[in-house]
């Protein structure tokens, strides 16, 4: 005998714990979080979600002391997060995406043009974002750490030839904790007809556990494949000009704080293939 099959209408009806703004926090979770601020003394807000997630509201908020963003802590993430928020270690956490201003403009979510206007991802946003990719304060202190001494081992190379980028970082809080040194650049203008990015993440290095006050003195290589940029057709172009290198604990945006920079001159044009530095390995 064939099973017996219902016939099943699914009828979906306004939810306050459902919310159509997917930049916006649900619902009633935006109510909660106004009620608890009136009557704390301060509020730490703790965001656990897989999605960008513009709170606006909250970074407004004078009640609202700090916003920690957890993601998907796994099955001790509350531990994690309970010896954050008492003090036994200071978060150094970088965000990995652009959380863009909910009122802004974007193309639509069908439309996989990064460089569409106002465009897509750090890379070629030309918005100001609500909070910047690689943002990150140290702790619960508002600060950020202190960046000085930039230097560069060639200031002009050929186009295949590394450089190595050095600096020097300070803890400058009183709490233990890490940090994520970024490296961005600038590139010229190609020489073909394809877009560049704004700024892109060429290099990172995270310290770990550094003691108050403590200073470290790091070098990073950029090598010919961090200078490349991909034209129309996937090649990875290496364009003669001048680069502009950022260095600091987030990206070079408008506000941004402590973010040192330097000119870099690549003599000539070719592609990265060609260069016998290049990596073997695109994704290591």
């Amino acid at each position: 005998m064939a099973p017996l099959r219902e016939k099943v209408t699914i009828v979906r009806q306004p939810h306050d714990g459902v919310s159509t703004n997917i930049f916006g926090v649900p619902g009633c979770q935006q109510q909660l979080i106004d009620k608890v601020s009136q009557v704390a003394k301060r509020t730490v807000v703790v965001l656990v979600h897989g999605n960008g997630i513009a709170m606006k509201k909250s970074l407004g908020d004078s009640t609202v002391g700090a916003i920690l963003d957890v993601f998907y802590p796994g099955a001790l993430g509350g531990a994690a997060v309970a010896d954050g928020l008492f003090g036994d270690y200071a978060p150094g956490g970088k965000l990995p995406f652009t959380i863009y201003d909910p009122d802004s403009s974007l193309p639509p979510i069908t439309d996989y043009s990064m460089t569409k206007t106002p465009g897509r991802t750090y890379r070629y946003y030309t918005g100001q974002p609500l909070i910047p990719f690689g943002y990150g304060l140290v702790g619960y202190s508002a600060k950020s750490f202190d960046y000085s001494d930039l230097t560069l081992s060639d200031t002009t190379i050929s186009p295949c030839h590394p450089i190595f980028i050095t600096v020097t970082i300070t803890n400058p809080t009183s709490y233990v904790s890490d940090d994520v040194v970024q490296i961005y650049i600038e590139p010229p203008s190609p020489t073909g007809n394809y877009a560049v990015p704004i700024r892109q993440l060429v290099a990172f290095k995270r310290l770990h556990q550094l003691l108050a006050g403590e200073q470290k003195r790091i070098s990073l290589m950029l090598d010919a494949f961090s200078l490349s940029v991909t034209d129309n057709l996937g090649v990875r172009q290496i364009n003669a000009g001048q680069y502009t290198v950022y260095v600091g604990g987030q990206q070079p945006t408008k506000g941004s704080v402590g973010v040192l920079s330097a000119k870099l001159t690549v003599g000539s044009s070719t592609k990265a293939k060609d260069c016998k530095t290049q990596r073997k390995c695109y994704s290591c």
